[in-house]
């Protein structure tokens, strides 16, 4: 990475607000436009900004295309896992702190590059007038825009809150859970516990038919899950248990299956009672 390759950087968008993350990977990309967001690689790296360039930016030769940096996480990155080794206190060669990025100017690293949080440079470093801040680019969908209201949650407090309303109705709770900063959801559902209408010890469960149903439409939507090595998915299915989780898919995707899979789930006349658990 050159400062001539720097020297038409325009802009920084963040897609992430880059005070709460102490590093991010910057790379050197190859795009077809100056301009618009950097397609990631992988289905592993989470897009978290890039560089803008002018307008009469030139291409590279070759091969005719624009040399542009991107700026992107891991999954196994300590920001978006809970089982982070190597990185829980270190950043890797690439990464730098976002706030000491700048069009023109590559990342640094920094104390909060190893997490030392107390030696931070401030966050008002983001007041610069080429750094842009665009945090809607993952928002699944307006909830005025679907017929059910069901919970999209980003923090284990709000899906601990869904469960709650859900299970002091008796009812199963749906809802879809995305881990902050991915681009990745995954749709949750949960029986309800507690004391029943019928006798202690007995466990609500979907009825064989609403799981054949269910499955019929989780089926249509095969082509919209990621294949994940996240050791709590399993086959792309709802099955006779308290508890299912799906695959990973898009946000949008997501609420889409739910809201399908809603009137199902909620259904009474699809639940009934097991004495234990199968």
């Amino acid at each position: 990475m050159t400062t001539k390759s720097l020297e038409h950087e325009t802009k920084i968008v963040w897609e992430i607000d880059p005070a709460e993350v102490e590093y991010v990977r910057e790379h050197w990309f190859q795009t077809g436009t100056r301009t618009r967001p950097i397609p990631m690689q992988r289905d592993d790296y989470t897009r978290c900004g890039y560089a803008v360039l002018e307008d009469d930016a030139p291409k590279a030769h070759p091969p005719h295309v624009f040399n542009r940096r991107g700026f992107y996480l891991k999954d196994s990155d300590r920001h978006l896992s809970d089982e982070v080794d190597v990185f829980q206190y270190q950043s890797p060669a690439e990464g730098v702190d976002p706030l000491t990025v700048r069009p023109g100017q590559r990342g640094e690293k920094t104390s909060r590059t190893d997490d030392d949080r107390e030696n931070a440079p401030p966050k008002d470093a983001l007041e610069a007038t080429n750094i842009v801040l665009n945090l809607d680019g993952n928002d699944p969908v307006p909830e005025s825009d679907r017929e059910h209201e069901i919970p999209f949650v980003t923090t284990h407090d709000e899906r601990l809150d869904a469960y709650d309303r859900f299970n002091d109705q008796m009812k199963p709770a749906l809802l879809v859970r995305q881990i902050r900063l991915r681009t990745w959801s995954f749709i949750e559902i949960q029986m309800p516990f507690g004391e029943s209408s019928v006798s202690e010890g007995d466990n609500l469960r979907l009825t064989d038919g609403a799981i054949e149903e269910a499955n019929r439409v989780i089926d249509s939507y095969e082509d919209k899950f990621r294949d994940s090595n996240r050791a709590s998915i399993g086959a792309p299915c709802v099955s006779k248990s308290d508890y299912t989780t799906l695959p990973d898919m898009r946000p949008k995707a997501a609420m889409d299956l739910a809201s399908e899979l809603y009137p199902i789930v909620m259904d009474d006349s699809n639940l009934e009672f097991h004495k234990e658990n199968l």
